[in-house]
């Protein structure tokens, strides 16, 4: 019987360090978390150049082919127009009148998905040891009310945990800046094509009267218990002041 109980304690034990050890874990993440981190980083820097205020003309145009649709482009155009207009610069309709053409196209906005990571147990040592009490005061031995407490209360402190979670959001956007150039510019285009088993390269030579920039932008969101409807506006919002800056 002795036995039994030194068995029964160690269970015990080792069922309040596994909630302990989680919940440790738990916490710090989420106190790490707890007031919203953004980030925006470009894949490349885009230098446009100066010109007199009469040619700060912008078109702008978004398109979004991510699988959240509810984001809808013409918002992400309302924050951008907005960001351009505090820089001075005019709105146009048609893209043949503008000095600067502004197309982005939405890819990914969703989770970032770096893999599953196992939830903790943020509120395992206070839960768990709360309802462990409860249960380990009834009617059986004290010996077997403990185990059944202290794996009890963990196990509640796991399903607690679950509902405290880190999310980090990411937006990420193609970006296509076309500058009007005096003169022109001449495009070089080249390709393959395969017809039956023989490969033939393609080239052509194209006129244009704008001067293309490509980047990529991507921002982040992250917060705890963050949930997309908080962290969209942001990006959004962040993405546009990111993009205002190149004018």
């Amino acid at each position: 019987m002795k036995q039994l109980k030194y068995v029964a304690s160690g269970i015990a034990v080792l069922a309040l360090a596994m909630a302990g050890a989680g919940c440790a874990t738990k916490t710090q993440s989420a106190i790490e978390s707890r007031e919203l981190e953004t980030s925006v980083k470009m894949s490349e820097t885009i230098f446009l150049e100066p010109v007199e205020p009469e040619k700060r003309v912008v078109w702008v145009h978004v398109r979004n082919t991510s699988d959240r649709q509810d984001i809808d482009p013409v918002a992400i155009e309302n924050y951008i127009e907005k960001q351009l207009k505090r820089r001075g610069y005019k709105i146009s309709d048609n893209p043949l009148k503008a000095y600067y053409r502004l197309q982005a196209n939405v890819l990914y906005a969703d989770h970032e998905r770096e893999g599953l990571t196992e939830e903790g147990m943020l509120l395992g040592a206070v839960g768990g040891g709360i309802l462990g009490s409860t249960v380990g005061g009834g009617q059986t031995s004290q010996t077997a009310g403990a185990v059944v407490g202290a794996v009890a209360g963990a196990i509640a402190g796991g399903l607690a945990g679950s509902y405290i979670h880190v999310d980090k959001y990411m937006l990420v956007v193609d970006v296509n800046i076309a500058e009007k150039v005096p003169g022109g510019v001449t495009r070089h285009h080249s390709g393959g094509a395969s017809v039956g088993k023989v490969q033939r390269d393609q080239q052509a030579n194209t006129k244009s009267d704008y001067l293309n920039y490509q980047t990529r932008v991507v921002g982040t969101a992250k917060k705890t218990n963050l949930q997309w409807e908080e962290a969209q506006p942001v990006l959004l919002d962040k993405f546009a002041k990111s993009l205002g800056g190149i004018f």
